[in-house]
């Protein structure tokens, strides 16, 4: 009899633990592709929350858009390979596993198709079989003035919706590629946001801000770290956090029958939208 209930013991122990395990780390084994128009976009509007994505079990990839030539105070070659050495550096720091760059001319994305750029973005969706997305929000007007940021955030929910179609660049299934289905996507943005999606990230704050600090070219002037992470504190207070991020979290698919929404506007992106635009004037990134 004793040896019965310490076997139950024993097994109660293991099958608890292993739920656990499982309650940490959801994603296990889903992959989520970030796709930036600039290198330090994704690490500011959303670096704790992708930090956390991974944490609980997503491999991340990121995809970039532009090839940043305009975004430092030297000659334009020499500015992009600069930007590129750091964006790999806090990509490398937040976990993301590699980076694919598209190298547009950034700032002139508006010259460029939206279905080339899409068809593009489309390709590393289906190489990397995407589950799910993390970008712009498409749907953000006021407050988000950079043409770059709306192009790719078109682009990318364009791709996202059509990666499972075949009929949609049909060439790139001739190289060994295949249709991809992707179930969600999130959006980051300056702007007001319909919010349904907010992220403690208490445990990943460090890790975003240390990611930001890889980026002096592009993350200045000096002291914008300490208002991001000051703009952070202020969205984790509405939330009853020590630090969040929101976004407006978007199923493409179908949303699972316990997924229920709750959609409300938070004043928190005013101060998120102060800090972006401290950085820099116009078509800021």
């Amino acid at each position: 009899m004793r040896k019965l209930v310490f076997s139950c013991c024993i097994f109660f122990f293991f099958a608890t633990s292993l739920g656990l395990a499982a309650s940490a780390k959801p994603y296990q084994g889903k992959t989520l592709v970030i796709v930036t128009s600039h290198a330090d976009d994704f690490s500011i509007f959303a670096g704790g929350s992708i930090a956390t994505l991974i944490s609980q079990g997503y491999t991340a990839y990121l995809v970039r858009v532009t090839d940043d030539e305009k975004d430092g105070l030297i000659d334009p070659p020499h500015v992009a390979a600069i930007n590129d050495q750091q964006v790999q550096t806090a990509a490398k720091t937040l976990g993301i596993r590699a980076i694919y760059s598209l190298n547009f001319k950034n700032d002139e994305l508006e010259r460029v198709s939206e279905t080339l750029i899409r068809d593009r973005i489309l390709f590393y969706l289906r190489k990397l079989h995407a589950d799910s997305i993390f970008t712009f929000d498409p749907y953000a007007r006021y407050g988000e003035e950079n043409p770059d940021h709306l192009t790719v955030a078109r682009a990318a929910e364009d791709a996202a919706r059509n990666a499972w179609n075949p009929q949609y660049a049909p060439l790139q299934l001739q190289n060994g590629v295949h249709p991809q289905v992707i179930q969600d996507g999130y959006y980051w943005t300056r702007g007001p946001i319909a919010v349904n999606k907010v992220f403690n990230t208490a445990q990943t704050e460090e890790i975003k801000l240390a990611a930001l600090r890889q980026q002096p070219n592009m993350v200045r002037p000096a002291g914008l770290v300490d208002i991001i992470h000051h703009a952070d504190q202020s969205t984790g207070a509405i939330y009853g956090y020590p630090t969040a991020e929101v976004c407006h979290h978007i199923w493409y698919h179908g949303k699972p029958a316990n997924q229920l929404p709750a959609l409300v506007v938070t004043p928190s992106n005013t101060v998120r939208s102060q800090a972006s635009s401290d950085r820099s004037q116009g078509a800021s990134r």
